[in-house]
């Protein structure tokens, strides 16, 4: 799990020194098996705040390494099983938040809105006890308004319909950028295909997990005018894989079969 952590870790790093990042936003790590992590960031509630969440975790108590043990900050197995602790509302082994020390537990998943005031603490929604490998990562952002505006001060969020009428290009970025991966299962190679990419878009990396939560492959990022990046895959031995790709300020990630 140490090196799944520090995985996490250099990617947040070079995130950070990379420009991406402003003031007001932060890359937060939340590992498997950790108590509440403070944030350090504090709500008035009066700006909403955002939280985008990705990455995974492997609850490492069962012998068996199915893929029902793996969960995404929305939570584990197909159904998003409850839990009792520390959030009994909550999906098991999601990501999970408080405002304030005795703040009452609420679910994050992979998308939030942060609405009340306090400090925000998160965590996964599992018995520490627990051996769970892997971690969450979670991208904070203390104003909403400034991913609707790129981090401009002063900017003003248009609707759909009066976006069209001035061509603003921020009608275009409604589109969520997002990618495709085929073959799927594979065996050789897969191709990583990005979708609604615009000038804008950054492709920081795309990397692959096994079923332990440890890297076993990672590639820079297709550059913009090359929208596809082939992956050679004929040293992963046969399992269940995940994909992740870092798109400007969000990792999405999709299942991958290698038979």
């Amino acid at each position: 799990m140490k090196n799944v952590i520090c995985h996490f870790l250099i990617f947040a790093g070079m995130f950070l020194i990379s420009g991406g990042l402003y003031s007001q936003n932060s890359v937060v790590i939340v590992p498997g098996t950790s108590d509440w992590v403070d944030t350090g960031f504090s709500f008035d509630g009066e700006q909403v705040g955002f939280v985008f969440a990705s990455g995974y975790v492997i609850r490492h108590d069962y012998a068996s390494m199915s893929f029902d043990n793996y969960a995404t900050p929305a939570g584990r197995g197909p159904n998003l099983l409850s839990n009792s602790f520390p959030c009994q509302t909550c999906n098991a082994t999601s990501l999970i938040g408080k405002l304030g020390v005795n703040g009452d537990p609420f679910l994050v998943g992979e998308r939030a809105y942060i609405k009340g005031a306090g400090r925000l603490f998160l965590t996964v929604n599992d018995s520490p006890l627990y051996d769970n490998q892997g971690a969450f990562v979670a991208v904070i952002y203390k104003d909403l308004a400034s991913i609707c505006t790129g981090n401009r001060p002063g900017g003003v969020v248009l609707s759909n319909e009066e976006a069209e009428k001035k061509g603003d290009p921020l009608a275009e970025s409604e589109k969520e950028t997002t990618f495709n991966l085929y073959p799927n299962p594979a065996s050789q190679a897969i191709t990583v295909e990005i979708e609604n990419a615009t000038e804008s878009t950054e492709i920081k990396w795309i990397c692959i997990y096994d079923i332990k939560g440890q890297l076993v492959k990672i590639e820079e990022g297709p550059k913009l005018a090359d929208s596809k990046i082939s992956i050679s895959t004929p040293d992963l031995p046969q399992g269940t894989y995940l994909v992740s790709v870092l798109i400007n300020q969000e990792v999405k990630s999709k299942k991958l079969i290698i038979n």
